[in-house]
């Protein structure tokens, strides 16, 4: 209304369905919450059901975030929408985020996928820290060889191919190293619809 302009559904999901063919992966950002209007009578929850796609729940790590957190559950539930895991973004004090993640999985039975902190400090050296601190790449060249043995039987080029993505994760933190990386699956398009709780 402030911008007193009407969205229009048919543009959004028309570009929606036009970047699904050029990408192999899509993370379409929500705006509020799961039962934030659009339209007069079009909300959240009809945007997600017209694309055909799951969502990750993102909640914070504030008092009342459980409250909201499974409001939002069950309005998927509702709506038959896919919930792929919930996501904690811990920028708040409130909850310790063991305490969160496990009640947040013991009531709505949905996977917290993982928690993200807050980080003051956004530059290279910073998040390269953080990174080094907080991933455990072992494991992650461990999946990635994992996934590669699902499409091909283990070779020498899936090796090599995994040493080279992790390779560019370790030492590189560009994020188009980590994005090219996933042009090998091809023909596992992902698409995610990120809610805000």
């Amino acid at each position: 209304k402030k911008l007193k302009t009407k969205p229009k559904v048919s543009t959004i999901v028309s570009s929606f369905k036009k970047l699904s063919k050029l990408h192999e992966m899509l993370l379409v950002e929500g705006m509020g919450g799961i039962m934030t209007p659009i339209l007069n009578d079009y909300y959240i929850t009809n945007l997600i059901k017209e694309m055909k796609i799951p969502a990750v729940i993102v909640t914070r790590s504030k008092i009342g975030t459980v409250n909201h957190t499974i409001m939002t559950v069950k309005m998927c539930e509702k709506y038959k929408i896919t919930i792929k895991g919930i996501i904690i973004n811990d920028f708040d004090s409130g909850y310790t985020i063991i305490d969160l993640t496990k009640d947040l999985q013991n009531l709505t039975g949905i996977k917290v996928l993982c928690s993200i902190a807050f980080i003051k400090d956004m530059s290279d050296a910073s998040l390269n820290l953080i990174f080094k601190n907080n991933i455990d790449f072992k494991s992650l060249l461990n999946y990635i060889l994992k996934i590669l043995n699902l499409f091909a039987p283990p070779t020498l080029l899936n090796c090599a191919i995994s040493k080279i993505i992790l390779e560019n994760v370790l030492f590189s933190f560009d994020k188009s190293n980590v994005f090219l990386s996933n042009s090998m699956f091809s023909d596992m398009p992902i698409q995610l619809f990120s809610l805000t709780v």
